[in-house]
């Protein structure tokens, strides 16, 4: 009799710290802003192993989703680590990081064309940002001196964004703005 509520009194224990620690990320307000993961992919059991095929987002199911992801252990644990079982970057960060890539590849291009105000890196550039191409290029040439003020890809990629921001036609329908 005692082995049989001690085995149940752990079982109720073990559902709740793993609810408790999967919740504790869902609630985390670094993953609420969706910097890092993608809520809508996963309920608030937490993205992982359960979040594969437990699709409900009730709360029962979910419960059995953090149960899964707490036994589950290292599979958590690599998932979250190489972004597979739904762990995945938000499309922001992907948004974000294939600016920067795509800047810093082609930064001695996008500066002449920028110069010039067309071209096919700041075509290519626009839809990057998920701008119009002309007025992205008009946007690029007019300010040129801000936007290209140190031959930095990073600091290129903030003033494009600090420009685009500031431009009242452009940041509504920019659809890549971050």
């Amino acid at each position: 009799m005692k082995l049989k509520k001690l085995i149940q009194n752990s079982l109720i224990g073990f559902v709740f710290m793993s609810t408790f620690y999967s919740n504790s990320w869902a609630e985390n307000p670094f993953a609420k802003k969706g910097d890092y993961k993608d809520m809508d992919q996963w309920g608030m059991g937490g993205c992982g192993l359960a979040s594969l095929f437990i699709k409900e987002k009730d709360m029962l199911p979910q419960i059995a989703a953090s149960f899964v992801n707490g036994i589950s252990g290292s599979t958590q644990s690599s998932a979250i680590t190489t972004g597979s079982s739904n762990c995945v970057a938000s499309r922001n960060d992907l948004a974000a990081k294939e600016q920067e890539v795509f800047i810093t590849v082609n930064l001695s291009s996008l500066s002449k064309e920028a110069a010039q105000g067309s071209g096919d890196h700041i075509s290519a550039l626009a839809e990057v940002f998920g701008c119009p191409n002309e007025q992205f290029a008009k946007l690029s040439q007019t300010k040129y001196q801000q936007i290209y003020s140190q031959n930095e890809p990073t600091v290129v990629l903030k003033n494009y964004l600090k420009e685009v921001k500031s431009d009242q036609n452009l940041s509504k329908i920019c659809l890549r703005i971050i």
